[in-house]
């Protein structure tokens, strides 16, 4: 026995999943606005600012192989 009647577990384990769907619908919520947010940022052209060069043509010009 676990000294915890029956109905007590019930309710624990109600609680944890109503926790747990709370908890999944922020992360959810959170993921989506990043998301938006990535998608604005492609729109809009965020990230470069004006630079035509690439990481990787930068890589090899600085090569002396």
């Amino acid at each position: 026995a676990l000294g915890v009647s029956q109905s007590a577990l019930i309710r624990e384990a109600i609680d944890a999943l109503l926790k747990d769907a709370e908890e999944q619908a922020q992360r959810k919520a959170a993921w989506e606005a990043i998301e938006d947010l990535w998608r604005r940022a492609d729109r809009e052209g965020w990230g470069s600012g004006g630079r035509t060069w690439t990481r990787e043509e930068l890589h090899e010009r600085g090569r002396t192989d």
